[in-house]
């Protein structure tokens, strides 16, 4: 969770915002980013993260609208003009890690702090709910060996097992309610030519085509959730189900959805990055690690004695793998 306070929104404080955030995240920009159209912001975006998609507030379009009641023909035009920014249709395609297309999102400050609360209160305030966010994670993290209770081993099957192991608690609540509502779908296959495959499937009125491909057990479907969400959606794994794959492609488990992700491990593999970034990565997560350490070995001797030896164990491991 990174939080910044700017003293206006002018350009130049929106780049040293963004330029921040992106060294703080070793390097690594985001794909999608949910923010105001205003001018500045737009210009500070483009300017730092280029390839990010940047997907327009709805909060903020709305609350434009309450203000200007009859917009201008020149506003019409502009939001016209970028459609892709805001219309849903167009939002389906892009990553926004499971942020609701439409609708405000819900403000992580919740209504006791906003842009008139004195920055006395604020400050105050602010550490308040960092606190309650980081004891609500430790709790997650708690329970993620709970997840086997939701349904039983036979109707999870080895594709429920796997991602259970490897998912994060509320991302796996994700995937097995898709899993358990996939069995209420019907499918049949509509279309075959060599190795690529069609699928309609439907449940009721509604319907969704799904493409697979045997040469590479890729998968796509009209509905887009995993483009959208990082998580596939229950046409697919209803396609999954008939053709027997029984183990889900790892190009479909995205490592920040798992708990090694979580925990800030790093996979050389699974990172997809250059060796220079992964280096990066490995820097950022060694340091998350020893600061956990310090954090929990300070709070008493005992604790002390115990991050010591297994810190200086460890060391003793490194120190045999030259």
């Amino acid at each position: 969770m990174n939080n910044a306070m700017v003293a206006d929104e002018s350009k130049e404080s929106l780049l040293w915002l963004f330029q921040t955030w992106l060294r703080a995240m070793p390097g690594h920009p985001p794909r999608s980013i949910v923010a105001d159209q205003d001018l500045p912001i737009k210009q500070a975006l483009s300017q730092v993260f280029p390839g990010a998609h940047h997907r327009y507030s709805a909060w903020q379009i709305r609350e434009k609208d309450r203000e200007n009641l009859r917009p201008f023909p020149s506003e019409f035009k502009e939001v016209h003009e970028h459609r892709e920014n805001w219309v849903p249709a167009y939002l389906r395609a892009s990553f926004l890690a499971g942020i609701p297309i439409s609708g405000a999102i819900e403000p992580f400050f919740g209504a006791s702090l906003d842009a008139l609360t004195p920055l006395g209160e604020f400050i105050p305030g602010m550490n308040k709910d960092l606190s309650k966010d980081a004891k609500r994670k430790e709790k997650r993290i708690s329970t993620l060996t709970t997840c086997s209770r939701f349904i039983s081993a036979d109707e999870e099957g080895s594709r429920g097992r796997a991602c259970r192991r490897l998912y994060t608690l509320n991302v796996f609540r994700i995937f097995q309610n898709e899993l358990v509502q996939s069995y209420n779908y019907l499918c049949l296959k509509t279309h075959g030519e060599g190795a690529v495959s069609r699928f309609l499937v439907r449940k009721e009125s509604e319907k969704h085509a799904v493409t697979f491909s045997a040469s590479n057990r890729s998968s796509s479907c009209s509905c887009q959730m995993f483009e959208h969400e990082g998580v596939l959606c229950r046409h697919i794994l209803k396609v999954f189900n008939l053709l027997d794959v029984r183990e889900l492609p790892s190009r479909y488990i995205l490592h920040r959805w798992t708990k090694n992700t979580e925990f800030g491990f790093v996979r050389d593999v699974e990172s997809g990055v250059s060796s220079r970034d992964l280096k990066a990565l490995m820097v950022w997560s060694l340091r998350e690690a020893a600061s956990k350490y310090i954090e929990f070995g300070t709070s008493s001797l005992e604790k002390y004695t115990l991050a010591y030896e297994i810190m200086r164990e460890g060391g003793k491991k490194l120190c045999c793998q030259r």
